[in-house]
């Protein structure tokens, strides 16, 4: 096993003799932004690794911190802002086939991740819960919302997520207008469709029926999910991938 280190990113070859499925051979880039990962999620990332490595599937990870979440997802993806609109992740020195993003505080387990990758869609994601504003109390809803409705967004100033009873229901992969960033499968060719930068936070603007003008600025990972289908990459959600959702409260 090599292990190279340097600008916060490692690159993990391991040998691999013995291919176990179609996947072999395929090189899995994980991005990683945050700064703490728990001994939970390291222990479950390591236990991915290692499945992977026995299954002849090859990965590099990117791990970066900035206190602004759109900047970090971009230094994961290595983004060099000088070099036009038009890039490649991690500058081309990478042979990715796909880029899989996970949140530092996902709780996950190696079926999750592949499941989403037998699913062969540009773009796959699993759910979790959202997590509640003051850390304490459940809520009910999902990261993912099937329909962005402007009706909806004026009457409670928000699009409708899917709830835990919602996503129990669901059999079958389907397709959404959002979804969370914290567990997402993306094909190698939709990064290089898009123009940087990516994950921009955009301000939105909507003027009500009797012409109150709202506006707000929209989270990063909507906005790169915007960019996806608008360059024509469809967002499956598989119901079956959910994911834990650890949120660390300060006391």
């Amino acid at each position: 096993m090599s292990l190279n280190y340097g600008g916060g990113s490692s690159f993990l070859n391991f040998d691999q003799r013995r291919p176990q499925n179609s996947f072999a051979g395929k090189t899995i880039a994980f991005c990683l932004p945050g700064l703490m990962y728990t001994g939970t999620f390291m222990t479950q990332f390591m236990r991915l690794l290692f499945d992977l490595q026995g299954m002849g599937i090859n990965f590099y990870i990117s791990q970066k911190y900035s206190s602004m979440v759109n900047h970090a997802r971009s230094d994961c993806l290595e983004a060099d802002n000088y070099a036009g609109t038009m890039l490649t992740p991690f500058r081309g020195k990478v042979p990715y086939d796909y880029i899989m993003w996970i949140d530092s505080d996902m709780i996950f387990k190696t079926e999750d991740f592949m499941d989403l990758l037998a699913m062969d869609k540009d773009v796959a994601a699993g759910w979790y819960v959202q997590s509640p504003g003051n850390g304490l109390v459940p809520t009910n809803e999902s990261t993912v919302v099937i329909n962005s409705d402007k009706k909806e967004l004026y009457e409670k100033g928000s699009n409708k997520c899917e709830t835990i009873e919602d996503m129990s229901k669901k059999t079958e992969p389907f397709t959404a207008d959002y979804c969370g960033f914290g567990w997402v499968l993306i094909k190698k060719g939709v990064y290089e469709k898009i123009p940087y930068p990516w994950f921009v936070p955009r301000v939105v603007q909507l003027k009500k029926p009797d012409g109150t003008i709202l506006e707000d600025v929209q989270s990063e990972d909507i906005s790169m999910c915007e960019d996806f289908r608008k360059y024509g990459f469809d967002i499956w959600i598989n119901p079956k991938v959910r994911v834990g959702h650890h949120k660390l409260v300060a006391l």
